[in-house]
């Protein structure tokens, strides 16, 4: 029974270990942004991706607000913005300097919508692993129009279906309680 009690001990430190998780997506990344920031000229801005509903990239080119999370992108009108006023020349805005691959990029709500918007208007460059966004000829339905996309990154939900490691370490534990049982059934037999 020593035998058992030290597996059990093992297999219980297993489980401690894998159930805790450090996977944090893309919060802390520094990414940067290229494009007409300003509506006219091509700049960058470099920012580090927080949690919370704040964007990281405010007023860009005037009206659009773009706010990452772990896994997902929310891009915003701003506020009070009259649909009249918004240029149909924003152009096309580059993402870049992820600390992790980007794995997929999923257009998740388009509502209110943006006009014009496509499947062919976001782009994951897996080979730069860059996201880009073209908004030549889009308009957005009203001041409150979004676009919600889910980012695939290594360890996210959305980008593979492993399962998690306690469910793993469960399931061996299982599998080494059926083995010590098996062999003191078997002890039995013999005595």
């Amino acid at each position: 029974m020593n035998g058992f009690k030290k597996a059990f001990s093992v297999a219980a430190l297993v489980i401690a270990g894998f159930s805790t998780s450090a996977y944090a997506g893309l919060i802390n990344d520094t990414i940067t942004l290229t494009g007409k920031l300003d509506g006219t000229t091509s700049s960058t801005q470099t920012k580090t991706i927080v949690a919370g509903t704040t964007p990281e990239f405010i007023n860009i080119a005037t009206y659009l607000n773009f706010n990452f999370d772990q896994n997902s992108l929310t891009i915003t009108v701003n506020n009070n913005t009259p649909t009249s006023a918004f240029s149909s020349t924003l152009g096309k805005f580059v993402f870049s300097g992820f600390d992790e691959t980007i794995t997929g990029l999923t257009l998740s709500s388009n509502s209110p919508k943006f006009n014009n918007f496509g499947d062919t208007d976001y782009v994951l460059n897996s080979v730069t692993n860059t996201i880009s966004f073209d908004f030549s000829g889009v308009s957005p339905q009203n001041s409150n129009s979004t676009l919600v996309f889910n980012i695939g990154t290594p360890g996210s939900t959305s980008s593979s279906n492993v399962p998690e490691p306690a469910t793993v370490a469960l399931l061996g534990l299982g599998l080494l309680g059926a083995a010590a049982a098996r062999r003191d059934a078997g002890k039995r037999a013999n005595a």
